[in-house]
C-alpha cells in the first residue's frame, strides 16, 4: 500500500523513511492466519503493514 499514484520501486522507502527490505517468516496456526487477515482487513491495511504499524507503537495492544 504505497502512495497514491506512485509507483513502487524497490528498495525505496515510500509511507516511511526506510525501505522494507527485510523478510520476516512466521509461523501460525490457519485459524491465527485468519484472525490476522481479518483484523489487518478491518483496519484497511496488508498483513505487513498491520505488524509494521504494531511494531512502530501506532496500533496499542491491549493484554488481556
Amino acid at each position: 500500500m504505497g502512495k497514491r499514484g506512485i509507483r513502487s520501486q524497490r528498495g525505496v522507502g515510500e509511507i516511511y523513511d526506510d525501505p522494507k527490505t527485510v523478510q520476516v517468516i512466521c509461523l501460525m496456526t490457519p485459524d491465527g492466519k485468519l484472525l490476522l487477515d481479518e483484523l489487518a482487513r478491518s483496519f484497511g491495511v496488508s498483513r505487513s503493514e498491520l505488524l509494521e504499524q504494531i511494531a512502530r507503537g501506532k496500533l496499542g495492544i491491549i493484554r488481556l
